[in-house]
């Protein structure tokens, strides 16, 4: 299995950053212009186990993403796709 880590600091307080990721609409923002993002699952919360089902639409491809997430912290979490693209 292929592993990424992806790391960004920014000048911003812990629980702003949080509050974002936690939110639908940091989705959108943090979204690539010409894609179009759905979520097709009932599990949106950022909480240990959760399972994020995403559909997602560039040009004319489709695809579902199916990401879980652990590692939850008040700092930031780990999400591990277990089905998308390879």
């Amino acid at each position: 299995m292929v592993t990424r880590v992806y790391e960004t600091r920014i000048a911003a307080p812990v629980e702003a950053l949080r509050d974002f990721h936690e939110s639908v609409e940091a989705l959108v923002k943090l979204t690539p212009p010409g894609t179009k993002v759905e979520i097709i699952g009932e599990d949106v919360a950022v909480r240990e186990g959760a399972l994020h089902v995403l559909r997602i639409r560039q040009g004319p491809l489709t695809t579902v993403w199916k990401a879980r997430l652990s590692e939850v912290t008040e700092n930031g979490f780990v999400d591990t796709m277990e089905a998308g693209p390879a």
